[in-house]
C-alpha cells in the first residue's frame, strides 16, 4: 500500500510541481520516483517550452506539423515522399509529425510528444549510469548533474539529441556490459532519428575492434585533436561520396561546408570549460594512474571509447555545425568520471583532483540552466503545471525579461 501511495505521490507532485519536482530529484537520485519526475518534467517542458522568435529548429518544426494536419487523409508513405528528398533520411522526424497530426494540430501536444521519445530514453542512460557506478558522494552527485544538464534543454525536441539518447542507450550496455546486440539501437539512431550518427557509429564499432592495452595512443590522440584549430575535411567529402548513399553525402557535405558565424566568447565559454576540465581530469588520471586503468577491463574500454570519440568531436568542431558530437562526449567522459571514481582506492586519490576541476563543473551547469531561462517564460516557470500550461501565456522568456 504504501507504494503504491508514493508512486501516487509521484504522480500528483510531477503533474503540479514539475520545475520543483525535478530539483528535488536531481540532489536525490535514489529517490523510487526520480524516473517519473524525470520524465514528468521534460515533458512538461515540451508543453511550456517558449520558442517564438527563439529556436528556429522549433519554430520550423510546427510550421510543418500545420502543413501535415492540413492533409488528414495522407497516409505515411504518401506524407513521407512530398517532404523534401533531403530530408528523407530522418524518418523518425517525419513519422512523428505526421502521427500526431493525425490527432490535433496542438503544437503544445506536438512538442510535448517529442519530449516524451526524448526524455523515455534520456532517463533510461541517467539510471543505467546511476546503477552502475556509485553516485553517492557530492563529487558525484555532481557529476550526474552535468551528466543530466549536458543536452542543452532547448533542443529536447530537435531529433539530433533524441539521436543521442537513442544511440547511448544502446551504446552503454556495448560498452558496459558488451551486449553487442544493442548496437542495433545505435544503428536505428544512425538510420531512423538522425544520419549524422552513423559516424559515431562507425568509430564505436572500429574501437570494439582496435587492440586497447596501449592507452598512449588514444591519449596522444586526443591531446593532438584539442589544440588543432583547422582541418581539411576535403578527405571526409571525398569519402561520403564515393562510398556512402547520395542523400547520407549531400547532407553530410551541406554540414562540413555550412557558412561560419561569428560567435562571442560568452556563447562559447560552457564548451571551453568542460574541455578544460576533460583535459585536466585526462591527463592527471592518464599519467598517475595509467596501469590501474589497463588492469580494470571495463575502465578501460570506457575510456577509450571516450577517448577516440573525443578526438572526432574536437575536429567536427571546427565546423558550424559538428559541436553537437561534445555533447556525446562530455557525457562519455563523464560516465568515465563516475567509473573511475566507484573504486575506492581511486576515489581517496583523486578526490582532491575532482575538487579543484568542480568549479568549472558548476559553470558548465549554471550555463546550462541559464539555457534553460531562455526557453522558458515566468508563469511557466514559476507557476507552470500540467493544468495551468493551458492558460498561461508567456510574452518572453525569463532570460529576456531579466535583460541578460
Amino acid at each position: 500500500m504504501s507504494k503504491n501511495n508514493n508512486r501516487i505521490g509521484g504522480w500528483l507532485t510531477g503533474l503540479f510541481f514539475p520545475v520543483a519536482s525535478f530539483i528535488y530529484a536531481l540532489f536525490h537520485p535514489n529517490n523510487k520516483n526520480f524516473k517519473l519526475l524525470f520524465v514528468l518534467f521534460f515533458t512538461f517542458i515540451g508543453l511550456a517550452i517558449f520558442y517564438e522568435g527563439n529556436e528556429a529548429d522549433i519554430t520550423r518544426s510546427v510550421v510543418d506539423f500545420y502543413d501535415a494536419y492540413t492533409n488528414q487523409d495522407v497516409d505515411f508513405f504518401t506524407y513521407f515522399k512530398s517532404t523534401s528528398s533531403i530530408n528523407q533520411i530522418d524518418y523518425y522526424s517525419i513519422f512523428m509529425t505526421w502521427l500526431v497530426s493525425r490527432f490535433t494540430n496542438n503544437p503544445k501536444i506536438y512538442l510535448s510528444c517529442l519530449a516524451l521519445v526524448f526524455s523515455l530514453f534520456f532517463v533510461a542512460n541517467t539510471d543505467y549510469l546511476f546503477k552502475h557506478t556509485q553516485l553517492t558522494s557530492r563529487i558525484n552527485i555532481i557529476l550526474l548533474i552535468v551528466f543530466i544538464v549536458t543536452p542543452k534543454i532547448g533542443f529536447l525536441t530537435h531529433r539530433w539529441w533524441t539521436a543521442l539518447q537513442v544511440f547511448l542507450f544502446g551504446m552503454l550496455p556495448v560498452i558496459f556490459e558488451k551486449k553487442y546486440w544493442k548496437l542495433l539501437w545505435c544503428v536505428a539512431a544512425a538510420y531512423l532519428v538522425h544520419f549524422s550518427f552513423l559516424y559515431p557509429l562507425i568509430l564505436l564499432v572500429l574501437s570494439l575492434l582496435l587492440p586497447k592495452k596501449n592507452l598512449l595512443l588514444y591519449f596522444v590522440l586526443y591531446i593532438v585533436t584539442v589544440f588543432i584549430n583547422s582541418f581539411d575535411f576535403s578527405y571526409l567529402a571525398s569519402f561520403v561520396t564515393n562510398y556512402l548513399p547520395d542523400l547520407v553525402a549531400s547532407r553530410t557535405e551541406t554540414y562540413i561546408n555550412a557558412e561560419a558565424l561569428e560567435h562571442n566568447f560568452f556563447s562559447q565559454s560552457a564548451r571551453i570549460v568542460m574541455n578544460i576540465a576533460n583535459i585536466t581530469l585526462c591527463t592527471i588520471i592518464y599519467v598517475t594512474n595509467q596501469e590501474g586503468i589497463k588492469k580494470e577491463d571495463l575502465l578501460r574500454r570506457v575510456f577509450v571509447v571516450a577517448l577516440l570519440l573525443g578526438s572526432f568531436a574536437n575536429l567536427t568542431a571546427l565546423t558550424e555545425w559538428g559541436w553537437r558530437y561534445l555533447d556525446l562526449t562530455n557525457m562519455l567522459f563523464v560516465a568515465f568520471y563516475a567509473l573511475y571514481l566507484s573504486d575506492d582506492m581511486n576515489y581517496k586519490k583523486s578526490l582532491m583532483l575532482f575538487k579543484w576541476v568542480t568549479p568549472l563543473f558548476l559553470y558548465f551547469i549554471a550555463f546550462q540552466v541559464r539555457g534553460f531561462l531562455t526557453i522558458i517564460g515566468p508563469f511557466q516557470l514559476l507557476f507552470g503545471n500540467y493544468l495551468t500550461t493551458w492558460f498561461l501565456k508567456d510574452t518572453s522568456s525569463v532570460w529576456n525579461l531579466l535583460g541578460l
